[in-house]
């Protein structure tokens, strides 16, 4: 943009018992602030960046390396003699991957140094005859390499393509490695466990060789590693977070820690997210029965909404943008309680029967439920589906509403469990042999988002059942094992194509209303863009908020919503405009025709 941008970092002088700027501002400058503004600018033009209560550090040009020398991470050995007191009270502890500690000397140490088997590099001497030291070599092993990479938990892993990839285990969290992460780890790793006097000497050694040392041929000798993954349970769902798992079942939510688990778990199951439960659920569903309504006495107003569910929000939940827009996409009857002649929307005299209101509820606890179905890991072929939003308002054959908020969900799910994501605007998206290359059995979900009018929804059963064929460019097709088959959602401004018990069984429907359009986005109800700019209690509230779809599920299984709407969309796809647009000009004549009074009467 052509614009240089002066960069600082500083921080407080010790010249006063306050510990930060606020503190500094609260009690020494308070009503003085301004003074901190000018020692600011004071400071930014001294050339050792010196004010009187500010120093700063101008890092505009400098390389990372000296940046981090600022921050002690250029080195273990900085970092741990600056940081010694604090760490001399841990019996272990890492540092750029690797455990260290202090010794009784209080000398710092690799905490798992290189054992005589595992010494991948080898000092000799040629001396001459008189038994002086003619010349100093280094010398690379391969055995004690692969000893090395194998007591740190690197090997092989079968996958189901019968191919293996590298792969590295800890604390039962395995993850695919590339040869060069492995080549760093082994670099980095004896960058610190040789000694200085002969660290030149071994690393221009290894450098040399690195390539040929470290690279994928050589390390295919690595051994096969067997982990038992976890397999899903019919009746249970685990959320892995970075430090604790919760165990959803139909009646509660529990937290454990990794070392509890008894099987292993992939690294892409893990969420990059550190939540806290909520004290108390989000919401309490009730499905109404007669027994209910006698109870309540109010079996003669809702006799006719018997099968139907009653909702309860927390103040979490109403707080909940996640849940708010769900909520929004459920309301087919919207413009009857909310004016919406601006961007911003506002409440208004409700007009809604009550049957209307509950389709809401239902509309809602359909897609709770249908996202519940997505994240459970359990897959039964006899009934699996693919999820499939649409837009529920009747529109044009061809014409796209799109903006509902149907991708919105594919991505939500994508936070929780590993998903691909499939771009299917193409024309010829089912003729792309290589369309599912990038899922494997580490997949959880896959996303077809967009998909144009008139898919062959039939090329997806094979996959939709427990056939999930992957072909990979310029690698062998291999099929997925049933038990790990990822489950689809599809999202879709238009109806799929198909009839009969075959199409319907394979597919479970979810409308979206059109509280959301091209001229009024989740934006603007929340002002914040989902998942990337939610704060931690957003995010916090989001998971939660998952953990009980699934336990929804659970519960109550797959929520049928009325689809009629969907039905509609569907029949006039299969007339045609063209039918409609003869149809209506005929029919209107014919009935003009008859309404007409007959000359000469």
């Amino acid at each position: 943009m052509g614009i240089y941008l002066e960069l600082y970092f500083g921080g407080l002088k010790k010249v006063s018992d306050d510990k930060g700027i606020d503190d500094l501002l609260a009690n020494h400058l308070k009503t003085k602030e301004d003074e901190f503004l000018v020692d600011i600018e004071a400071a930014i033009n001294e050339k050792d960046g010196q004010g009187k209560y500010i120093e700063l550090i101008k890092i505009s040009d400098i390389p990372d390396l000296k940046l981090k020398e600022y921050w002690k991470l250029d080195s273990a050995q900085n970092f741990a003699n600056y940081y010694k007191d604090r760490l001399l009270n841990l019996k272990e502890f890492s540092i750029n991957k690797h455990r260290w500690k202090f010794d009784e000397k209080k000398k710092l140490q690799l905490a798992q140094p290189l054992l005589p088997n595992e010494q991948f590099y080898e000092r000799y001497e040629q001396v001459d005859r008189e038994g002086e030291v003619k010349k100093v070599n280094y010398k690379f092993h391969y055995w004690y390499t692969y000893t090395f990479l194998r007591n740190r938990g690197y090997g092989r892993i079968q996958m189901a393509s019968d191919d293996y990839e590298l792969c590295h285990v800890k604390n039962k969290i395995v993850e695919i490695k590339k040869a060069y992460q492995i080549k760093d780890f082994a670099i980095d790793f004896a960058l610190n466990a040789v000694d200085s006097w002969e660290k030149v000497d071994v690393m221009d050694m290894i450098y040399r060789g690195a390539r040929m040392y470290f690279g994928p041929d050589n390390l295919s000798h690595l051994d096969f590693i067997n982990p038992n993954f976890t397999e899903a349970d019919k009746q249970s769902q685990n959320f892995y977070f970075k430090k604790t798992v919760w165990h959803i079942t139909e009646t509660g939510i529990s937290t454990h820690n990794f070392n509890e688990l008894d099987s292993y778990i992939w690294k892409d199951q893990i969420i990059d997210f550190e939540p806290k439960r909520l004290a108390k659920p989000m919401f309490e569903i009730k499905q109404i029965t007669r027994k209910y309504l006698q109870e309540i006495d109010k079996l003669k107003a809702y006799e006719n909404q018997i099968g139907n569910f009653e909702l309860a929000w927390s103040k979490e939940a109403e707080n909940t943008h996640f849940a708010r827009f769900l909520w929004n996409t459920s309301d087919f009857y919207w413009t009857k309680h909310i004016n919406h002649s601006g961007s911003k929307r506002t409440n208004i005299t409700d007009t809604r029967t009550l049957d209307e209101r509950m389709e809401t509820t239902v509309q809602f606890i359909s897609k709770i439920c249908a996202i519940g179905y997505k994240l459970h890991s359990f897959f039964d072929p006899a009934t699996a589906k693919a999820v499939v939003a649409m837009d529920g308002k009747l529109s044009e054959v061809g014409k796209s509403n799109g903006g509902s908020g149907k991708s919105i969900v594919g991505d939500a799910i994508g936070q929780v469990v590993p998903q691909t994501s499939i771009g299917a605007k193409n024309k010829k998206l089912t003729e792309d042999p290589f369309i599912f290359e990038e899922v494997s059995e580490k997949t959880n979900s896959v996303f077809l988002d967009d998909v144009r009018v008139n898919l062959d929804f039939e090329f997806l059963f094979p996959y939709i059942t427990g056939k999930f064929l992957v072909n990979g460019k310029g690698q062998k097709k291999f099929t997925i094992p049933t038990a790990l088959t990822p489950k689809i959602y599809i999202s879709t401004n238009h109806a799929l194509n198909g009839e009969g018990s075959s199409f319907a069984r394979r597919q479970f429907l979810i409308p979206f209303s059109d509280f959301y359009n091209d001229k009024h986005t989740p934006h603007d109800d929340f002002n914040t863009n989902f998942f990337t700019e939610w704060d931690f209690e957003q995010r916090n509230l989001f998971f939660n908020f998952m953990a009980e779809c699934v336990q929804t599920y659970l519960r109550f299984g797959l929520v049928e919503a009325p689809v009629e709407r969907l039905e509609l969309r569907r029949l006039r796809q299969n007339i045609g405009e063209d039918f409609i647009y003869w149809a209506d000009e005929y029919f209107m004549f014919d009935l003009a025709a008859i309404n007409s009074p007959i000359v000469g009467m």
